[in-house]
């Protein structure tokens, strides 16, 4: 038989210990981590996560969020990588995450009494981005299944590209949980023929009474680069400090529950 590459020979290196293991968000009952991929001989297939030594899910993907957690808890993690041989690494460092703390606990997911809030993350009217900073407060008493909710930002795309490159640069809550995209109005209005829809997976957990998502930073540009034009553009503002909007609209199940559309 010959060295190393020959088909027969087992695999039996382990793949590198996942670096950079850091927490990207917490809510009440969440933890988002993210880390940098390991490296393998052949090639790395997954990686599983473990708290507190438990092993609470695995991934192919180099972020994971662990849900069902409780409150106002600290919660140490380290993530293996494994390849196809089924070699698992050694442990990464070790992370810990502090929950939020949490609000009401009423039954079901609720839709509660919801403000908006907006922020201009980029004041110049006339470059190639716009850069909504936005985050939701929940002010009923009922947690509000975030999976459930979609915001809209109204811009106007001028000339240009019709279509769209989206970006989440940070949000409090894991930026894998948050979900962009850019939507052509079948009627425009004044100040809005497009809208940024914002939306949120399951990992996002519920958002207790009395909490906030946090700080979310959203970006996005046209795929040819060019200008834009913001100065009339229907939810736009030039806050840099968050403040309540009714311009920036949010649906539960796809109805209009807060703010005003255009």
């Amino acid at each position: 038989l010959s060295g190393g590459g020959d088909p027969g020979t087992p695999d039996t290196t382990a793949p590198s210990a996942p670096t950079g293991l850091t927490v990207s968000g917490t809510t009440d009952t969440s933890v988002s981590l993210k880390w940098t991929a390991a490296t393998d001989n052949i090639g790395v297939t997954g990686y599983d996560v473990y708290r507190a030594g438990t092993k609470v899910g695995s991934t192919t993907s180099t972020t994971f969020t662990d849900t069902g957690l409780t409150a106002s808890t600290a919660y140490t993690y380290t993530v293996k990588a494994k390849d196809a041989a089924g070699n698992v690494s050694a442990a990464s460092a070790a992370v810990t995450a502090t929950t939020q703390a949490g609000g009401g606990t009423g039954p079901g997911p609720g839709t509660g009494a919801f403000e908006v809030q907006y922020k201009n993350n980029d004041t110049a009217p006339g470059d190639n981005q716009i850069k909504p900073g936005l985050q939701l407060v929940n002010a009923g008493t009922d947690p509000l299944d975030l999976s459930k909710v979609t915001l809209r930002y109204y811009f106007t795309g001028e000339s240009g590209s019709s279509t769209y490159n989206t970006s989440v640069d940070y949000a409090a809550l894991g930026s894998s949980n948050v979900k962009l995209k850019v939507v052509a109005m079948s009627t425009p209005k004044a100040g809005a023929d497009h809208y940024l829809e914002i939306g949120f997976t399951t990992g996002a957990g519920t958002l207790a009474a009395g909490r906030s998502t946090g700080d979310i930073q959203t970006r996005f540009n046209k795929s040819d680069w060019s200008n834009f034009d913001e100065s009339d553009d229907y939810s736009r503002a030039t806050n840099t400090a968050y403040a309540d909007t009714t311009k920036v609209t949010a649906y539960v199940n796809g109805t209009l529950a807060v703010g005003t559309e255009p």
